[in-house]
């Protein structure tokens, strides 16, 4: 199975703050349906539950995120999880907030960002409609090729990653796919 995420740059600085939100939030729908377009299936509706974790549609299941400079959407027909971060500077204090003291090697090993294992968490999280809170409990316990593994909740969730410019983007699924980055002009 193949997925598609899809990103856009955007330019909403020069709107006021509720305007910037309302933009983010209907160019990051886009990016889902255009995501599943790829697919060959819809997304219309974007339901969530009261929870706000998003619903399925016809068995498709979706995630959004976005910052002021970026949005990014995905569809698929698998619990999934995508988030998007902008790559500046972050205290130790952060890792020690979002990491158990066993992943440290790992993480270090690796060479990633905290804010790279926070992007990659927050997807983990989305895919399995959990909040923030839950950032320790969802453990990096191995690499697999390019691929990040984080277990959470007794599930086990493969995370991989992209960069572009300044920011950092990560998708989370319970399987190994073909993962096409797709960055877009916004709609």
């Amino acid at each position: 199975m193949a997925v598609y995420p899809v990103i856009f740059k955007t330019d909403i600085q020069h709107l006021d703050r509720k305007l910037q939100n309302e933009s983010l939030s209907r160019l990051a729908r886009s990016a889902v349906q255009e995501s599943a377009k790829q697919l060959g299936v819809t997304v219309s509706k974007f339901h969530k539950t009261p929870e706000g974790q998003p619903m399925a549609e016809n068995g498709i299941f979706w995630s959004l995120s976005h910052k002021k400079s970026f949005v990014i959407g995905v569809a698929c027909d698998q619990r999934v999880g995508i988030d998007c971060e902008e790559l500046k500077p972050r205290s130790e204090g952060l890792l020690k907030a979002i990491a158990v003291p066993e992943e440290h090697p790992l993480f270090r090993q690796r060479n990633i960002s905290v804010v790279e294992l926070f992007s990659a968490k927050e997807a983990v999280l989305k895919a399995y409609g959990s909040g923030i809170k839950d950032l320790r409990n969802c453990r990096l316990i191995a690499e697999k090729g390019a691929w990040l593994v984080f277990e959470f909740a007794e599930n086990t969730s493969l995370v991989q990653q992209t960069q572009i410019e300044d920011h950092v983007f990560s998708i989370a699924c319970s399987n190994e796919m073909q993962i096409t980055w797709m960055q877009q002009l916004a709609p």
